[in-house]
């Protein structure tokens, strides 16, 4: 299977789900924050920055973590990938 798939959100729910993973392993709040701004902050304005023509599908998560196909492509040879996602 040759299928790729981009997820896209907001910063804000991106650090809010990270804070709310690490609360749950009892990490220290000032370190999970730390460890945001100088690990997952950057991984993900790099992810977020780089164009997302070259995925096949594109989802993008909202405020509520539910996940909306923004762009579903079909794949090199003019078959189509499953319909479901």
């Amino acid at each position: 299977a040759d299928l790729t798939v981009r997820v896209e959100c907001s910063e804000e729910l991106s650090r809010a789900a990270i804070l709310e993973r690490y609360r749950k392993t009892g990490r220290d709040r000032a370190e999970v924050l730390r460890h945001i701004e100088e690990v997952d902050g950057p991984n993900w304005r790099r992810a977020m920055s780089t164009s997302g023509t070259a995925a096949d599908v594109v989802l993008r998560m909202d405020g509520r973590r539910i996940l909306r196909v923004v762009r579903f492509s079909k794949p090199a040879g003019g078959q189509r990938a499953a319909s479901r996602i």
